[in-house]
């Protein structure tokens, strides 16, 4: 999956995303509460964008950002930005796991499951308020093996086995024999 959506952050705290249209000539900047609607401008190295009293200089991992109200250089949380594109796209949680590496994504009516560092994919039709609510059990299909995948949120603290990063939520996947453990969050209410 390709993430169109960036955090950036500064040495001071600050924070801005930067969405990027489908039109490679468009973006849009969110920081300080306002957004921002620029268009792609020439530049000698990077991708620079301005408009609306504002400049997106984005290169190598960081990027000068300008408003009127503040100006400064940043740079890219990439964990922050995979969560961040999920929530743009309409995901409402999003959760993910190491040892085989795996995602998940859920809107209102779907879940989309990426096992196995991406091996494996499934698109799951479902009442996302029903997992929230502990009924968890869906048939998945891969091929000619039909099984069941199971999904249970835990809402209590859990910390990433890799990064010690910490999340809302403690998540356990079931997908026939195979057991996938992990944390995710909410990203927008349901």
């Amino acid at each position: 999956m390709c993430i169109r959506d960036s955090v950036f952050v500064s040495e001071t705290g600050g924070r801005a995303v930067i969405k990027y249209e489908k039109n490679p000539e468009k973006a849009v900047l969110y920081k300080g509460g306002k957004e921002y609607k620029l268009k792609r401008a020439v530049s000698a190295s990077g991708a620079k964008y301005e408009g609306e009293s504002a400049l997106f200089w984005e290169k190598a991992g960081g990027a000068r950002i300008e408003t009127p109200s503040s100006s400064g250089t940043y740079k890219i949380d990439r964990r922050a930005s995979v969560f961040e594109d999920a929530r743009l796209r309409g995901m409402i949680f999003k959760a993910l796991g190491n040892e085989p590496g795996w995602v998940m994504e859920m809107k209102p009516y779907t879940v989309y499951l990426s096992t196995d560092y991406g091996s494996k994919t499934y698109k799951l039709k479902t009442d996302v308020k029903d997992i929230m609510r502990g009924i968890n059990s869906f048939e998945a299909v891969s091929g000619k093996e039909r099984f069941i995948i199971t999904i249970s949120i835990r809402d209590k603290g859990c910390t990433d086995s890799m990064k010690g990063d910490e999340f809302e939520a403690g998540v356990e996947i079931r997908a026939g024999e195979k057991v996938y453990s992990g944390c995710g969050k909410r990203l927008n209410k349901l």
